[in-house]
């Protein structure tokens, strides 16, 4: 069994966990997660190393939240106010009821208003509600906004592939934008609702020419630009805007 360590980094006014393990290994491996950083080094380094390994880490992550500011924001702790507005799907949602009379977290939905019911918190548990209430407004906003997106999904299939595909789901992950089943379905994270409605389409001609390729061979990437010619552009876009798509109230965003 790997033997693991914590600490926080602190990099301007956030708090990044570094799991440091020690496993049976010759290299040195650090990485982003969606909700820390992992350095994973052999089991034989001495303390000495460890600590040097450490540091470096530390300057590694600054390096890369200064290429990449967007990457701090999976470490934030948000929260959620009166007035605040959410853009999702071009549509300006605005929180227009806050209370903490509720033991759980509910989002209700009329229009483009928000009513948002939550327990008060404190700093011990912020992160756990703040992500309680991004779940909760993922679900309800996908509910929402289910018709129109289905409606992109047939009409960008009726423009392109005209391809048969059994059902269409939407629902939260963040470890892929879509993907398509061995049976023919379609599933789609709703972060995939913060990008441009253009991205929004070149994801969705992604995952029906899986229905054909089921793969990232050549033939794939052949078909993908044969009906969405600029798809790197949107690659680019998807990867440089991941953290940054995500159910926050708006004055966390910037550039997006």
């Amino acid at each position: 069994m790997p033997s693991q360590t914590s600490l926080l980094f602190e990099v301007g006014d956030i708090s990044i966990p570094i799991l440091v393990s020690q496993e049976n290994r010759r290299n040195v491996r650090i990485s982003f997660t969606k909700d820390s950083v992992n350095l994973r080094l052999p089991r034989y380094f001495s303390a000495g190393a460890i600590n040097a390994h450490t540091n470096k880490a530390k300057d590694w992550i600054a390096r890369n939240i200064e290429i990449n500011p967007s990457l701090k924001d999976r470490f934030r702790s948000f929260t959620f106010k009166l007035d605040d507005t959410i853009t999702v799907f071009d549509k300006h949602l605005r929180i227009v009821e806050r209370n903490y009379l509720h033991d759980k977290v509910l989002v209700k939905i009329n229009l483009l208003d928000i009513s948002l019911s939550a327990p008060h918190y404190s700093n011990k548990d912020r992160g756990y509600i703040s992500s309680a209430i991004q779940k909760a407004l993922s679900r309800t906003i996908a509910k929402r906004l289910r018709l129109e997106f289905e409606q992109m999904v047939y009409e960008t299939n009726a423009k392109t592939l005209a391809a048969d595909f059994s059902k269409i789901t939407l629902k939260f992950n963040s470890s892929n934008w879509g993907s398509c089943s061995s049976k023919s379905n379609l599933n789609f994270s709703t972060r995939l609702l913060f990008a441009p409605s253009d991205t929004i389409r070149y994801v969705i001609i992604h995952e029906l020419c899986h229905l054909y390729e089921m793969n990232h061979s050549q033939r794939f990437w052949n078909l993908v630009a044969q009906h969405c010619p600029d798809y790197k552009k949107h690659e680019m876009w998807l990867k440089h805007n991941s953290s940054s798509c995500n159910f926050v109230p708006d004055r966390y965003k910037s550039g997006i």
